[in-house]
């Protein structure tokens, strides 16, 4: 496999649904960055190119990340779902507490915290640089409608990110051709936006792709052994059992609606599904699928579940 790291570098606000349009999330799972992409290749009008990302996807010949933020030149991976004991913990309540909200581990310090060595000032300085990333604002708008009705107003959460600040994520190709394929199709992406509030210019990005570290293309060619998932993923029925022996993970439910206009005449709910969030751990690795939540509608609608795999050493 060919591996890049995709660096997004927003134009302007962004609003990531986190259910409530008042709030924004700050972060892209790999399911919504995959509907985005089938979105993006639904406006060319050719739908057997999303049965192709769909089949690619489902054997092996290409592979996303969730997003994660960036701040420079550093990256940020998610913390892995296994206790760590730190050989400096003295039972301390408010260190307990500050390790307890941390989501993000930089990159190069990713195996000092697996090795227990990521002390309290390391923790505190990267919620403190995590926290300096991006900023949320509240917007007033009002809604203008048809015939006699009054107008309605409503607020809008959106995040905007620092100079120099954004979310990555990893993109993974067979070869080089399929690689420059997927490489054309999120450029698109980004012209046309990410998440909610895309009419009024929420979203758009420029992607900036980049050579993965020697360091961390390793853990990703390493099939052998533990591992971590670095996207929401869920594996088949017939791979589950062995999958959650000895894992350790989060449990996250995916909904949401259909964002197409031959779908269906009215709004339509896809259909939920669970799946682990980015970081959980597994013994023993899975294949993973990408799931039709459609519910009567006039096409299939995918749910991206495939897991990216991260080695972090032990044995199967």
């Amino acid at each position: 496999m060919k591996y890049k790291i995709v660096r997004l570098r927003f134009d302007g606000d962004v609003h990531f649904g986190e259910g409530m349009l008042e709030t924004s999330g700050n972060n892209i799972p790999a399911d919504t960055l995959f509907s985005a992409l089938c979105c993006e290749i639904a406006m060319g009008g050719n739908a057997a190119d999303i049965e192709k990302l769909a089949a690619d996807a489902r054997n092996g010949k290409m592979r996303i990340s969730d997003t994660f933020p960036f701040s420079g030149q550093t990256l940020y991976l998610p913390r892995p779902y296994i206790s760590v004991k730190a050989d400096n913990d003295e039972g301390n309540s408010v260190k307990k507490k500050a390790f307890r909200k941390l989501r993000y581990i930089p990159e190069k310090l990713y195996d000092t915290f697996l090795k227990g060595k990521f002390t309290y000032e390391e923790c505190r300085k990267t919620l403190d640089d995590i926290s300096g990333i991006s900023g949320s604002s509240l917007y007033d708008h009002v809604a203008v409608r048809s015939g006699d009705e009054d107008p309605e107003p409503y607020s809008v959460g959106k995040v905007r990110f620092r100079d120099n600040c954004g979310l990555w994520f990893m993109l993974a190709a067979y070869d080089d051709i399929l690689m420059s394929e997927y490489e054309d199709l999120i450029y698109s992406a980004g012209l046309s936006g990410i998440g909610g509030k895309r009419s009024s210019g929420c979203g758009r990005f420029t992607p900036e792709f980049c050579e993965v570290s020697g360091e961390l293309l390793a853990k990703l060619e390493n099939n052998d052994g533990s591992a971590v998932s670095l996207s929401v993923c869920l594996p088949k029925n017939e791979e589950i059992e062995a999958a959650l022996e000895n894992a350790s993970y989060s449990l996250i439910k995916r909904s949401g609606f259909v964002y197409s206009e031959t779908y269906s005449d009215t709004p339509h709910k896809k259909n939920d599904i669970y799946v682990f969030g980015s970081g959980s751990y597994f013994g023993k690795r899975f294949a993973g699928d990408v799931y039709d939540v459609s519910s009567d509608g006039n096409h299939k609608v995918y749910r991206y579940a495939v897991p990216l795999f991260m080695s972090i050493g032990g044995s199967a």
